[in-house]
């Protein structure tokens, strides 16, 4: 089985990997990175659902 890391760090961007956040820096160079895109409404919860299933939020189909 392969393992897979998903680290979620709200605001970190490719160019704050550096000196400062060298372990963060390796693994980004070792492994893969890929950048979310932006989903309304911009909430971090918003965004962690979206990468976590895969589905967008639609507040038309809330049952709420």
């Amino acid at each position: 089985m392969k393992r897979l890391l998903v680290l979620d760090v709200v605001g970190l961007t490719p160019s704050l990997l550096g000196e400062d956040t060298p372990n963060l820096l390796r693994v980004a160079r070792e492994g893969l990175q890929a950048q979310l895109g932006p989903v309304l409404p911009a909430v971090t919860c918003t965004a962690q659902s979206t990468m976590l299933t895969g589905l967008l939020y639609c507040p038309q189909s809330s049952s709420a």
